[in-house]
């Protein structure tokens, strides 16, 4: 859906990560209403095992004129904590049976976290779980298809998304009565 690059907070130092709806897709209304519904579920979610959402906003015309074109005016962008480390593609292969048994046990409480606040994430797969190596902690990102349970969105409910590989049943057969955790 976009790019996320590293950045330094200007008030607070602070190393985040902005993701940015690439400069294709900017006139994507589509694009841009996933972004901000990525920022309403996250929003909701205050969990260790859960990037935190810090800020968001459109790119003005004097930041758009420094990105030498990266970051077009009236861009979409969205700051999160930045999670230093690999995430589980990476990882694929590499872990004994503790340290899977540990990430497992992590991404389940985070989710369990989601879906006790009634968003449902959509898109869980190895490169949206990232691994802080400086807590050692599991981190779920990347909630652009994130579903809100009871949500009445039409268009929400009749797009099938996702990635094919990791969709559970209902999600690919556009069954959106049936999401849950």
């Amino acid at each position: 859906m976009g790019a996320v690059f590293q950045a330094v907070h200007v008030t607070t130092d602070e190393v985040v990560a902005i993701k940015l709806i690439e400069a294709s897709a900017e006139r994507s209304e589509r694009r841009n209403a996933a972004l901000l519904q990525e920022v309403r579920a996250m929003a909701r979610l205050d969990h260790p095992g859960i990037v935190t959402v810090l800020d968001t906003g459109t790119v003005g015309a004097a930041a758009a004129e420094a990105s030498d074109g990266r970051a077009p005016a009236g861009s979409t962008w969205l700051a999160m904590e930045y999670v230093a480390g690999d995430n589980l593609v990476d990882r694929c292969g590499c872990a004994d049976w503790q340290e899977v048994k540990r990430t497992l046990l992590e991404l389940l409480d985070a989710l369990a976290h989601a879906h006790g606040r009634r968003v449902i994430h959509r898109d869980l797969k190895p490169s949206n779980v990232l691994l802080d190596s400086t807590s050692g902690r599991v981190k779920l990102t990347d909630f652009g298809l994130a579903h809100a349970v009871g949500s009445q969105d039409a268009d929400e409910r009749k797009a099938v998304e996702g990635t094919p590989h990791y969709m559970a049943p209902e999600q690919i057969e556009g069954r959106w009565r049936d999401f849950g955790p």
